[in-house]
């Protein structure tokens, strides 16, 4: 039979202690103090839709998921029980410029004022050229 621990004091402030791998993940995600745009799959999506301009839009949309599925960057961190990332880097932002692009350049113009980066050196190429492809 199994034991199960039950707390004598459950409230709303009330959590369990954390396990060491829960507490390492924890303390690697708090200590990236920035978040870092990814152009990965914006470029891959934008190819994608080059190669199948003319085509029915579900069928433009299914080879971009295709082509994201296959050439995404796949990372796997330590730790890590459920995987997988939108980004190409652990607190990364993709653009998704199937979805939405309107967003994008006001996101650009308050860089100094919040705290997410753009260090991918594609990013500042990839979304100025946006509006003209």
């Amino acid at each position: 039979m199994v034991e199960v621990l039950v707390p004598t004091e459950i409230g709303p402030d009330y959590a369990p202690p954390a396990s060491p791998r829960v507490e390492r993940l924890r303390d690697s995600l708090v200590a990236i103090r920035r978040y870092d745009t990814c152009s990965e799959r914006a470029l891959l999506v934008t190819e994608s839709y080059k190669e199948t301009e003319g085509q029915p839009y579900i069928i433009r949309r299914a080879k971009a998921f295709d082509k994201l599925l296959r050439n995404m960057t796949i990372f796997i961190l330590d730790d890590e029980l459920i995987v997988g990332h939108r980004a190409s880097m652990r607190k990364g932002v993709p653009f998704c410029p199937e979805i939405d692009v309107d967003w994008i350049e006001k996101e650009l113009n308050n860089r100094e004022r919040d705290s997410l980066s753009g260090s991918c050196p594609t990013c500042i190429e990839f979304l100025t050229g946006l509006r003209r492809t």
